[in-house]
């Protein structure tokens, strides 16, 4: 009894992994937690997100819905999740960041995923969510992935501003 007593509160415990906002810290050139670095900025049109436990059963819908909540507040156009503190991730947080990454897709908001860590990366080769969250938004560092994002939405919104300009000349035309 005492031991089904102890697994369960291990499992309770573990089922609350924080998942914090993180902001940029200009002075160290780093990203931290939000809400312990007032200094630090939140960078505009980006939700940056670190998971600090187990990314697994007990954690999943949690940790799906925390991100979600962030991105109804913000409105977003990406979304960047360091993994980094994950210590483990079973199929359950495979299969969420599946679900998470359709969720975000339907909303054209873009998911980046900071570092994965070998295990990790491997089992979400081997379930294909990888081939749904797209190995070119896998990255090793938070300042990459939002440097990236950043690129290639100035990049989207260039075309589309291009776009409307020629189809401009094309009625003057």
């Amino acid at each position: 009894m005492g031991v089904v007593l102890a697994l369960l509160l291990l499992i309770a415990s573990a089922s609350r992994s924080p998942v914090r906002e993180m902001a940029f810290d200009k002075s160290n050139n780093v990203y931290v937690e939000a809400d312990r670095h007032p200094d630090a900025e939140i960078t505009p049109g980006i939700v940056v997100v670190a998971i600090h436990g187990p990314l697994f059963f007990a954690d999943a819908d949690n940790f799906r819905a925390s991100v979600m909540s962030l991105v109804e507040a913000d409105q977003p156009y990406a979304v960047v999740i360091d993994l980094g503190a994950v210590m483990m991730m079973d199929m359950d947080g495979d299969k969420i960041l599946a679900k998470l990454s359709g969720e975000l897709h339907k909303k054209n908001i873009q998911l980046l995923l900071v570092r994965i860590g070998r295990d990790k990366l491997e089992l979400i080769r081997k379930t294909g969510t990888l081939e749904k969250i797209g190995s070119q938004n896998i990255f090793e560092t938070t300042r990459l992935a939002v440097s990236t994002a950043q690129s290639r939405t100035r990049a989207v919104e260039g075309a589309a501003e291009s776009g409307s300009s020629q189809a401009v000349q094309d009625k003057k035309g």
